[in-house]
């Protein structure tokens, strides 16, 4: 089963922007049951953990998030296609599996997990990463950090109204299972 994303006119894609995905807690959990030295309960239940984040976050929308409390606690909750290593800065897979890049560096065609899933159970598709991005780039939305996303073909020109058809805009999302 391979899912794919395939996002057109992209120099780099989506580093800091694109939180989808599935709580954090799942991995906490798995990775309790790890690792010796993750300070994590051993428990099968529930688990809380508590963040000193100084100030209620203002939002918990990846694409209205324009604040460090906000993205705090977006970081722990949601998965991007891919993440920056903080220390070296290298580009690591999070719900990207592996991606390509045409000869022209134009497109970028993204597998997705098989293993991320909602809360409700149903699995994180290609289409859910695609409904993310336009939504951040949907003018009614009000991004303020919609720019990131202005690599991807006709990105800016909806985000600023020029084009209205979301259908310009290059990212296609296309399930090969």
């Amino acid at each position: 089963m391979h899912r794919k994303l395939l996002i057109g006119s992209v120099v780099f894609v989506l580093v800091a922007g694109l939180v989808l995905a599935f709580g954090w807690i799942a991995v906490a959990g798995k990775m309790s049951d790890q690792a010796d030295n993750v300070l994590l309960p051993q428990t099968n239940g529930p688990i809380s953990i508590n963040l000193n984040l100084a100030a209620e976050p203002p939002t918990l929308d990846p694409s209205l998030s324009f604040d460090t409390t906000s993205n705090s606690v977006i970081d722990q909750l949601f998965l991007g296609l891919v993440n920056q290593d903080d220390e070296t800065g290298d580009i690591q897979k999070e719900l990207a599996t592996s991606w390509t890049v045409s000869p022209d560096n134009f497109v970028y065609t993204f597998t997705l997990r098989s293993d991320a899933y909602w809360s409700d159970g149903n699995p994180v598709t290609a289409a859910d990463v695609r409904y993310g991005i336009l939504r951040t780039l949907d003018p009614g939305t009000g991004a303020s950090y919609a720019y990131p996303l202005f690599v991807i073909e006709n990105a800016e020109k909806y985000n600023e109204g020029t084009i209205t058809d979301p259908n310009l805009v290059g990212v296609t999302d296309v399930d090969t299972t």
